[in-house]
């Protein structure tokens, strides 16, 4: 599904960083369209190591149900040469609706715009560039899936971004490891390697943060739509999860073995040793909660 061994030191995260804060201090940008394209450049340079690509495409046309920020569509979705989403294409992967920093993703994500964009594609991620947000619908209810944070506040944010190498050491690992799940999110997950990525893709998450910790107090968070999501207790330094987490998030059907807590059978040849080594040491690092 994706390797992101070519970024492991986050330069593209240090980048991103970097020219936000640099068009910010200019005082010539405007206060939203003007950082679209150093999101779209963040997602086109993690994208393009997936499989198949993902690209990010800023300024979709409409297809009938209003103009998102931004369309992911892979790489093997085919319409005209000239127009990606032509003719009535669906980005497989969603859409992006992006705010200013000072505004609240919770109060966009309940929006009839939002609404409106889950109604046509299915999938939207929500951000205002401090937060992240998948959003998707479960069961007619407008579902938050899995969101990152790197700053609770636009006043945070901005000073965070005064040092981009020291937020980017810091919090890097886990941002690229969150948008990559944001770009797989919507791919179908028809083997035991896809879930076994996915599972890899938060052990090196967890691991990244409770090794970043005490750099981290409270900066960067992952957390999942389940009450208990991803996080560190006050009564053990483990991260705990549901033991529900997997189903509504990963899998199409409940009746699997992630759903009572346990570990998959990963037999010889169905993930590498790499992947499995993760994903043993996830299972093994987490507290599985109720």
């Amino acid at each position: 599904m994706g390797d992101n061994a070519a970024l492991a030191h986050n330069e593209h995260i240090e980048s991103f960083f970097t020219d936000l804060r640099d068009t910010h201090v200019s005082g010539v940008g405007v206060k939203e369209t003007s950082y679209y394209p150093y999101l779209s450049n963040l997602l086109n340079i993690i994208g393009k190591k997936l499989k198949p690509g993902v690209r990010c495409i800023t300024h979709p046309r409409s297809i009938g149900a209003g103009l998102p920020d931004g369309a992911l569509i892979t790489a093997d979705q085919k319409s005209k040469a000239t127009d990606p989403l032509a003719d009535g294409l669906i980005p497989s992967r969603g859409v992006i609706e992006i705010k200013a920093p000072d505004e609240e993703v919770r109060d966009v994500v309940g929006s009839d715009q939002i609404a409106k964009y889950l109604s046509k594609y299915g999938l939207v991620i929500v951000t205002n560039l401090r937060e992240f947000t998948i959003v998707s619908r479960i069961d007619g209810q407008v579902t938050t899936l899995e969101a990152f944070t790197i700053a609770t506040s636009e006043k945070a944010f901005w000073k965070a971004l005064g040092n981009p190498w020291k937020l980017a050491d810091s919090s890097g690992e886990s941002f690229n490891e969150y948008l990559t799940r944001v770009m797989l999110q919507a791919a179908p997950l028809t083997a035991p390697k896809e879930v076994a990525w996915f599972l890899a893709s938060y052990a090196r998450d967890a691991k990244a943060r409770i090794e970043g910790q005490a750099a981290l107090p409270g900066l960067a968070t992952s957390s999942c739509r389940t009450s208990a999501g991803l996080g560190l207790s006050s009564s053990d330094q483990r991260p705990y999860l549901s033991k529900n987490f997997f189903c509504p998030s990963l899998l199409p059907s409940k009746e699997h073995p992630f759903c009572e807590g346990k570990v998959p059978a990963l037999g010889p040849g169905v993930v590498s040793e790499t992947t499995r080594s993760e994903v043993d040491n996830f299972f093994q690092h987490m507290v599985i909660v109720e």
